[in-house]
């Protein structure tokens, strides 16, 4: 029958997938839409802004004052221009913490980027798996709606009992209620997907996605090494650059408790005299600010053996995946040649038109191999989010 057809046919496009899918040019326009990256950028790059434009000089400041007299004295006035400097060493440390902020500022974003993109590969990954879910499903749905419809008409010519057709409908109502909820949760993955393309309708890219997962090459255990990993997780060489960071700021923190110099011209007139000169000042800082220094030095310290761990945990995870991985293509090799064959559902139709089974009987056979369908269905699904997992990096 037509359902024991498109069954064996979703199971070949599931397994095979011969032709390539545009997963991967999907994920990279979701990438580019996604507000989170363009946040995190923006960001990093106000930072290194806020740094550079420290490194300037104050503002020059002008005075000009006048004083009165008596009669007999007359009267004064002063103007002045001033500038004021910090310490020589403060500028070029502030220039090397700009340059060591926009290295971190980089590598955070790298960080995100690889983060969104496991995110959104995996709701793509998701959007397929309902999308074979519902395949199945609406097959399954017009199967019974003929199968209601036939004993409905054996009821009114007297060749099917009542009980049967009302078996039918009422497996009918669970189908349908069951496609009902797999549509819901269709809606709900669009909703993720939609928020991860920054707002834009993901429709018309679930379209394109289509109901097979892309072809992926294998993984070998060698890149999964805590070396390999290390060079290669962005979220740990930011931590390293927070470091120098900080050390950097520590570095202009110890400049800026040095002096700063005040340098002006100053014009000064007294009655029909006028005066001509030169002011020199000195800033001292009086305030320290070491322990603010030692905190935020201790801050970055943690951050860094935090990542450290973080990626020894996440090589731990991604070796046990690897294990996993295997031992779930194992199980699908399993499920392929029973499944893909189509013959359960066949024999099934044929012992039914043949009288062999009852409609009874039918229905739990049916339901024992679908339900055997939906399971390889979802090891399939699993096979690929655990592979998705191991592509983190590529």
């Amino acid at each position: 029958m037509k359902f024991s057809i498109i069954l064996s046919g979703l199971l070949a496009l599931a397994t095979s997938a011969t032709a390539a899918t545009p997963f991967d040019e999907i994920v990279a326009e979701i990438l580019d839409n996604n507000p989170a990256i363009r946040i995190v950028n923006e960001r990093s790059s106000a930072q290194v802004e806020q740094i550079l434009g420290e490194n300037t000089l104050e503002s020059p400041e002008v005075e000009f004052g006048r004083l009165w007299g008596a009669k007999d004295v007359g009267n004064k006035w002063s103007l002045s221009v001033s500038q004021s400097f910090d310490w020589p060493g403060v500028y070029a440390a502030r220039r090397q913490a700009a340059a060591s902020q926009r290295l971190a500022s980089r590598l955070a974003v790298e960080a995100v980027v690889i983060d969104t993109r496991a995110e959104v590969r995996n709701a793509l990954i998701d959007l397929i798996h309902n999308a074979q879910l519902m395949t199945v499903q609406r097959q399954l749905v017009s199967q019974l709606e003929d199968f209601a419809n036939t004993y409905r008409r054996g009821v009114e010519h007297g060749s099917e009992t009542r009980l049967d057709y009302n078996r039918a409908v009422i497996e009918l109502i669970a189908a349908k209620g069951e496609l009902n909820s797999m549509q819901s949760s269709r809606s709900a993955l669009l909703a993720t997907l939609r928020s991860l393309n920054g707002g834009i309708d993901a429709e018309p890219l679930v379209a394109r996605l289509g109901d097979a997962y892309p072809i992926i090459e294998g993984i070998d255990r060698e890149s999964l090494s805590l070396e390999t990993i290390s060079q290669r997780d962005p979220s740990l060489a930011a931590a390293e650059a927070a470091v120098k960071v900080a050390k950097d700021a520590s570095k202009v923190e110890k400049q800026l408790s040095l002096p700063g110099f005040t340098l002006g011209y100053e014009h000064e007139t007294e009655m029909d005299e006028h005066f001509n000169g030169f002011t020199l000042g000195l800033t001292l800082p009086v305030w320290g600010r070491r322990h603010q220094r030692k905190a935020a030095a201790f801050e970055t310290e943690a951050t860094l053996i935090e990542a450290r761990a973080a990626v020894a945990s996440r090589v731990a995870q991604l070796n046990a995946n690897l294990e996993r991985l295997a031992t779930l293509r194992a199980t699908l090799d399993e499920y392929e040649p029973v499944i893909n064959s189509g013959e359960n559902i066949t024999l099934l139709d044929k012992a039914l038109a043949a009288r062999q089974i009852s409609f009874m009987t039918y229905l739990q056979e049916l339901g024992y191999f679908l339900d055997a369908h939906k399971a390889y269905i979802d090891t399939l699904y699993e096979y690929n989010l655990t592979l998705s997992s191991l592509r983190r990096y590529n």
